[in-house]
């Protein structure tokens, strides 16, 4: 059987994903020019196949068990299809699943053909009702054959063949008008032919000078200040040589009769009303200098006049409902937030960095990372929780674990390793927190360390880099009072949920995935067993003999449809007021509209979720799992919560949907590096501005943040 040069695709597919809606690879046969079967395989399974469809597909498990990996395959088909005119029914399906692409001047689209939609009413025919109306034919009776659906579409690509592809030639054959260009032989400057405007006058004009606004038929009127200095001309208004002149029979210009009809007896104001009208325009009399500054120097015409009248309706409306305000956007005043650490005067600020410069950098050079040093130990996690529904919820129970948060500079194995790697210093909590920084809304701080050519990026004890916020980036944040629903008693019910949720997902009891070193936080008094977590120190080489090393964590590990082990990071949504919240109930929405749903976690959580991907990718984690959702039994009740589902994500792949961009991080990593080096030894301190998109870094004392220098002063400010 030779390859001719037309070949026909034609592919199986099983359901895998959140209800096996997405597709993956099965089967995959190329018939020749002749009908001849030049290539059928089957696939061998990547991902754990939810629907099998077989009473469409025919894969059954037992015809998967003899196929051979996708990557063979892929190289094969792509081989053969080289060069050749591809021929297949929605073949953009054919190659999504194959991961290859074809030049579009060599697909055949038999769905896609003009003369076979026609015969539909220009809709996209399935093949089974195409091969009947075109060739009397029935196919897919029951379950669909690859080679059989093949051999059927080129049977209809060779049928029109002669048609199709005279078609083709006459399109390409269509001259293409091309823009006339004006090539200037003396060199730069304007050419001959512009000489017959010299002497026409011109509107005098600036660089800087905006374009945009055509026509303004109510700038007079309604007094737009906002826009006013953007259109304007640098060189004045006036002075153009096309400046607009009012005429006096512009005024009095009319389209129709606008004068007031009388108005019939039942329309008459009683005196109640006139009483209550008269009260009305003493209360407006507060508005005169806001009326005045909507009206013009002009004399108005009647139209002028009307639009007039509906701006003061709009201010009497905004009166009744906001009271004596005017404008409603007064009510709406920026809160106030505290600084996450109290700023001391002998602090000195070196620099501040607005993060719409920070969000223009890129460092796409950083490689992948070295593998230093693993410890710790990890459970398994229990797929029963990738079932649940919110008909099936579970609650959340406590579980007593301890987990350790050690500063970088406390931690023995950093203390180990800058002897003889790296010289920058951190934990993946904390370059994470600087690698979205661009995100974030809430004050934090972090502190740094210089010490000869090292640099420590560490926190305080009491930091609020730990602290899991509740929507952050939403347009209405929760409240900073001391209610059960403030920003910081949200914050603590986030970091309980997540603590025992983490847990509680993984089979507990059991033997445990152990690396080659133990935890190294572990203490012989310690009470309380540790939590599943594994620690990884790994470098990166930043460029400029700059190379980090840092503490990342997984929490879990499970075993993946090839039987490969895959190590996981798992964290907790919370829902806490729907009414106040997202806006979504979720127990009602998610099943549904879990899309939905994510899309307003990403809106009002967008910095926390970003944070959790960053350190899942700087882990190398194979997937991130969120659970979708742990909701409150009783929205008046923080203490008593219930899973209602459950959903993972490869990080990379969630990085890129929510926008993520790593290059971005690194760049912003790498800036702060390059400062901190150039600076002499001593302790600084990296700060979000409460109110503002801004970075500021402070020279601080090195025995600044001691807990003991700490306490004196706050003794003698209670004295």
């Amino acid at each position: 059987m030779r390859i001719t040069k037309v070949v026909c695709l034609d592919c199986e597919m099983v359901g895998i994903g959140e209800n096996g809606i997405d597709n993956m690879l099965a089967r995959v046969s190329l018939v020749n020019q002749l009908g001849e079967c030049i290539y059928d395989k089957y696939v061998e399974p990547r991902e754990q196949i939810v629907d099998y469809r077989t009473h469409v597909s025919g894969i059954t498990p037992q015809l998967l068990e003899q196929g051979i990996p996708f990557e063979t395959v892929q190289k094969e088909v792509a081989d053969i299809i080289n060069g050749k005119i591809l021929v297949g029914h929605a073949i953009h399906n054919d190659l999504k699943v194959l991961f290859l692409s074809h030049p579009k001047r060599k697909i055949r689209d038999t769905q896609r053909y003009k003369e076979f939609r026609s015969l539909f009413n220009g809709g996209l025919p399935s093949l089974k009702a195409l091969v009947e109306k075109v060739l009397g034919m029935k196919i897919q009776i029951g379950e669909h054959d690859s080679v059989e659906d093949a051999r059927a579409t080129l049977q209809l690509y060779l049928q029109n063949r002669r048609q199709w592809e005279s078609l083709l030639r006459d399109r390409k054959r269509t001259p293409q008008l091309t823009p006339v260009v004006v090539d200037n032989k003396d060199g730069w400057g304007p050419t001959e032919d512009t000489f017959q405007y010299k002497d026409m006058p011109y509107q005098p004009y600036s660089k800087s000078d905006t374009l945009g606004k055509v026509a303004d038929w109510t700038g007079t009127v309604y007094g737009d200040k906002r826009n006013y200095n953007r259109y304007r001309s640098q060189y004045g208004s006036g002075t153009g040589m096309y400046q607009y002149i009012h005429e006096d029979d512009e005024n009095t210009f009319q389209l129709v009769d606008s004068s007031r009809l009388p108005r019939p007896a039942y329309q008459k104001k009683t005196r109640f009303q006139q009483n209550r009208f008269r009260q009305q325009q003493q209360q407006n009399q507060r508005f005169q200098p806001m009326q005045k500054a909507f009206s013009g120097t002009q004399k108005k015409s009647k139209t002028m006049k009307n639009l007039e009248m509906d701006q003061m309706r709009q201010l009497r409306k905004w009166q009744k409902q906001y009271g004596n305000r005017a404008d409603p956007r007064q009510h709406q005043q920026a809160k106030q937030r505290e600084p996450s650490v109290r700023v001391r005067e002998n602090w000195q600020v070196i620099e501040e960095i607005s993060f719409n410069s920070l969000s223009k950098l890129s460092l796409p050079s950083v490689g992948e990372p070295e593998e230093i040093n693993v410890c710790g130990s990890l459970e398994y996690y229990d797929k029963t929780y990738d079932r649940i529904s919110t008909k099936s919820e579970k609650k959340l129970v406590m579980v007593n674990r301890l987990f350790h948060k050690i500063t970088t500079t406390k931690d023995p194995v950093i203390r180990q390793i800058c002897k003889t790697r790296g010289n920058i210093f951190a934990t993946d909590a904390i370059i994470s927190t600087l690698m979205c920084c661009t995100r974030s809304v809430y004050p934090w701080d972090i502190v740094v360390d210089k010490l000869g050519s090292r640099l420590f990026f560490d926190k305080r004890e009491d930091s609020t880099i730990d602290m899991l916020t509740m929507n952050e980036t939403a347009n209405e944040p929760p409240p900073e009072d001391g209610s059960m629903d403030s920003a910081k008693n949200l914050a603590m019910e986030a970091i309980f949920i997540n603590h025992n949720f983490s847990q509680q997902v993984l089979k507990m009891n059991e033997e445990r995935y152990k690396f080659t070193n133990p935890n190294p936080f572990i203490q012989p008094d310690e009470e309380n067993e540790a939590a599943s977590v594994a620690y990884r120190y790994r470098a990166w080489d930043l460029g400029n003999n700059c190379v980090i090393v840092i503490r990342c964590e997984q929490d879990a590990v499970q075993i993946g449809p090839n039987g490969e082990e895959q190590f996981i990071n798992v964290k907790a949504l919370n829902e806490w007021n729907p009414k106040i919240g997202s806006g979504l109930d979720w127990r009602t929405k998610l099943d549904m509209q879990r899309g939905a749903v994510l899309a307003a976690e990403l809106r009002n959580n967008g910095f926390k979720l970003a944070k959790w991907t960053t350190c899942a990718i700087l882990a190398g984690s194979d997937q991130i799992k969120f659970g979708y959702y742990v909701s409150r039994q009783n929205f008046k009740d923080a203490s008593r919560h219930s899973i209602l589902g459950m959903q993972h994500f490869k990080p990379l792949e969630f990085a890129t949907q929510m926008a993520l961009n790593i290059d971005n991080g690194w760049g912003i990593v790498r800036v702060l590096v390059d400062f901190f080096m150039n600076k002499d030894d001593g302790r600084y301190l990296i700060t979000k501005d409460p109110m503002k998109p801004t970075l500021r870094i402070y020279s601080v004392p090195e025995n600044s943040f001691d807990s003991e220098e700490e306490g004196s002063e706050d003794e003698n400010e209670q004295k």
